[in-house]
């Protein structure tokens, strides 16, 4: 049995490379693996890349997690940009969450 881990390592450790993409999303960046980063960085030199994450949510730092917007933040021709409404909870809530964070 092929574990997630295990074909994840096959293709970040192949000569393949993805030109068919014109766009690639990485959700949960905040707890990005050094196999994924490399997979993202490599793989896809045609692709824009589009990098999701919110670091106050960050949970597998333990298990030594990357936060990938870090690193991609600091390429040349990147862009950064902050999500600041959010359709989830209300004005309350947010406000609380702000405060704790």
């Amino acid at each position: 049995i092929l574990t997630h881990d295990y074909y994840l390592k096959y293709f970040a450790l192949s000569n393949k490379i993805e030109n068919s993409y014109d766009i690639v999303l990485l959700d949960e960046a905040q707890d990005t693996n050094e196999i994924m980063l490399k997979i993202m960085e490599n793989k896809f030199p045609k692709a824009r890349k589009i990098i999701v994450g919110d670091h106050n949510q960050a949970i597998y730092a333990w298990r030594g997690a990357i936060n990938a917007m870090e690193f991609f933040s600091k390429l040349p021709n990147s862009t950064k940009l902050s999500l600041t409404n959010s359709f989830r909870v209300g004005k309350d809530t947010a406000s609380l969450a702000n405060f704790v964070i």
